[in-house]
């Protein structure tokens, strides 16, 4: 690899100066934000972006279960769907629950649809040092259906290994007579019956955040760079991980570093924001509640009404500023990604393209 990951590092806060403050432009700002936002690529906070996809089922594990007479149950409440049914008829509410549960999927997907395409988006904006959104969107249009083509097949592939290892895992402690009143087994026969489960879980845990990773890192650029499908993508990038194995994984951990490191000052701007922010809150709280008080019994529904609305914009207008502070930290990883990938391939210095 060309030059060294210091060089790459102050490369890459350099055109993030020039990106956004040479000459800074609010527009193009608010421009970049919602690129960022969209391809879920904002920073700020304790936002690693490494959580294992098994994290939460690993804490769900951890908790003590309840004993059947303590834990809820919809019987003892008068079972909410039952009631449900019997109020309004049990096909209407089971057409309700379908309706709600395909909505829920639609949006899923069409969220899904946002970011695999505004993820070119964003990559372009950063190496162009552009802030357009119709002209590129049509653009990498199949590129980004493409991505989103492979976010979907590998969603299903990844619930259906886990469902296939936790099934697995369930047979052997039914086997082992786990859920059966009166029979003795021991925590660590238990452990014994589901290891191989638990291994091929964590190891293919692993196997998820490094290919996500190599599809973040390597495979978008390709793609975007030579105008290529993932698949026929995917065996070009591959040959730029091979080329240099050493770099990719130095490029690992020093990404995770980095990770750490904006992580913690996303926390430090985010709680200096929260302390300025405070003292002016509990003013406008103040002086809400005293006028509150003074105006009429009578008028202070519409009182409330009118500030609600007026309220509205002037809360959303202050939550997109507070994230926008964000946006260098997202640019930054996303340029040190391909100043990275140039020196692995000159061929790939998407900065050229400018």
């Amino acid at each position: 690899m060309k030059d060294g990951f210091g060089s790459i590092i102050s490369g890459s806060i350099e055109w993030t100066k020039v990106l956004l403050f040479k000459p800074f432009s609010f527009k193009k700002w608010l421009a970049l934000f919602i690129i960022a936002l969209f391809a879920f690529e904002l920073q700020g906070g304790c936002n690693f972006n490494f959580d294992l996809p098994a994290k939460k089922d690993a804490q769900e594990a951890k908790r003590v279960p309840q004993k059947p007479d303590d834990a809820f149950s919809f019987d003892k409440a008068g079972g909410v769907y039952d009631n449900a049914a019997q109020r309004y008829g049990r096909t209407k509410v089971a057409l309700l629950t379908v309706f709600i549960g395909v909505l829920i999927v639609l949006l899923l997907l069409l969220l899904e649809w946002i970011y695999s395409n505004f993820s070119f988006l964003f990559i372009e904006a950063v190496a162009k040092n552009e802030a357009s959104i119709r002209g590129p969107f049509v653009r990498n249009r199949p590129l980004g259906n493409s991505y989103f083509a492979w976010n979907i097949a590998y969603l299903i592939m990844v619930f259906g290994v886990y469902a296939l290892l936790a099934k697995g895992g369930y047979d052997s402690l039914a086997r082992l007579g786990v859920f059966k009143e009166g029979i003795e087994f021991s925590f660590g026969m238990a452990v014994k019956a589901i290891l191989v489960y638990l291994t091929a879980g964590i190891c293919f845990s692993i196997f998820s955040l490094l290919l996500s990773f190599f599809i973040s890192n390597y495979v978008l650029i390709v793609m975007y760079k030579d105008r290529l499908s993932i698949l026929n993508a995917l065996p070009v990038s591959l040959g730029l991980v091979t080329s240099d194995i050493a770099s990719f994984v130095k490029y690992i951990f020093v990404k995770l570093g980095l990770r750490i490191v904006t992580s913690i000052m996303g926390s430090v701007i985010a709680l200096c924001l929260l302390i300025t922010l405070f003292i002016p809150g509990i003013l406008l709280a103040a002086i809400f509640v005293i006028i509150y008080k003074i105006i009429p019994v009578p008028a202070q529904p519409a009182y409330i009404i009118i500030m609600s609305i007026a309220g509205v914009p002037l809360i959303a207008a202050l939550l997109v500023f507070m994230n926008m502070v964000f946006l260098p930290l997202s640019v930054f990883h996303r340029t040190f990604n391909l100043k990275f990938i140039s020196r692995i391939s000159d061929k790939y210095n998407l900065f050229k393209l400018t």
